[in-house]
């Protein structure tokens, strides 16, 4: 979804030239393709089905009391 916002961002973005917000697209599609194209495990099959429906991180609030011996 980041990827998709960059793109989508980068097309309106006046700065750009019409060959940079090409550019953009071409790279952000690639990056998307190898993506897809690469095999997933189990564990990203799972989060992908469920979805943000339930978190599957951990916030760095919640690791910081581990850190704190390192």
């Amino acid at each position: 979804m980041n990827l998709a916002k960059v793109k989508q961002i980068a097309a309106t973005y006046p700065q750009l030239s019409d060959q940079e917000k090409l550019r953009v697209a071409e790279q952000v599609d690639a990056a998307l393709a190898r993506l897809e194209a690469k095999p997933k495990s189990l564990g990203w099959k799972l989060r992908a089905k469920v979805g943000d429906r339930k978190k599957w991180y951990r916030d760095v609030g919640e690791l910081a009391p581990q850190m704190q011996g390192l």
